[in-house]
């Protein structure tokens, strides 16, 4: 059964929630111009970060996504920049969608890009090979969405069941390339498949029944 979902986020001083899809975070349930926000996944508590500036939207050839403003490339995440979502149970993911990953000599990026996806188990990439190919270290199977190429959006999508080969708390997106190369490796968030983990959907399950029974007594 599917648990009702809800955005939480501070805007302009204020604390607001409002709904979001549920099992997927995507750029559409985050807020422009804040560095942190709550959310809640079917069940699952997600704290959202950004480091060094707050979030920001972009679009590029009809595709959009959320990065971080300024930088080197504003509204992606590049350089030292990181995008975080950190849980508050174990969950897996079996979905991960980025923007704007585009091959080498487009958009004068003289290096293939590469996205850094760092979590509690692994410290994985995805590299672009070319328009419409890429590599990922990790489980699942990647999907180009939208090319690679100064006519597309450089979208890319990973899927399975666990793209990350186990659960886990955290995800952090920061720019592959190493050194100075960063500031030549930048993309945004598109959207992330969440499933709680089952042990821990269980204790959820089985607190909130403990919960109700207290209160009826």
């Amino acid at each position: 059964m599917k648990i009702a979902t809800t955005l939480c986020a501070v805007v302009a001083g204020a604390f607001t929630c409002s709904a979001a899809n549920a099992d997927v975070i995507s750029y559409l349930d985050l807020t422009e111009g804040v560095s942190s926000q709550t959310l809640f996944v079917d069940g699952v508590q997600v704290d959202v970060s950004t480091w060094p500036r707050n979030m920001e939207l972009k679009t590029v050839n009809g595709v959009t996504g959320m990065g971080i403003d300024r930088g080197a490339v504003d509204g992606e995440i590049d350089g030292w920049e990181f995008m975080k979502f950190e849980f508050d149970q174990a969950v897996t993911i079996n979905r991960l969608e980025l923007a704007f990953l585009y091959d080498e000599g487009e958009f004068g990026d003289r290096w293939a890009e590469i996205a850094r996806v760092l979590t509690d188990i692994s410290d994985d990439t995805l590299t672009v090979t070319s328009d419409t190919t890429a590599v990922w270290t990790n489980s699942g199977v990647v999907v180009n969405l939208s090319v690679a190429n100064e006519q597309g959006g450089g979208y890319w999508q990973i899927s399975g069941d666990d793209i990350f080969g186990g659960a886990v708390t955290k995800v952090k997106l920061k720019s592959g390339n190493p050194g100075f190369l960063g500031k030549y490796s930048d993309f945004s968030f598109v959207k992330m498949g969440v499933v709680p983990a089952p042990g821990t959907a269980f204790l959820f399950g089985a607190g909130a029944l403990a919960t109700a029974r207290r209160r009826r007594r």
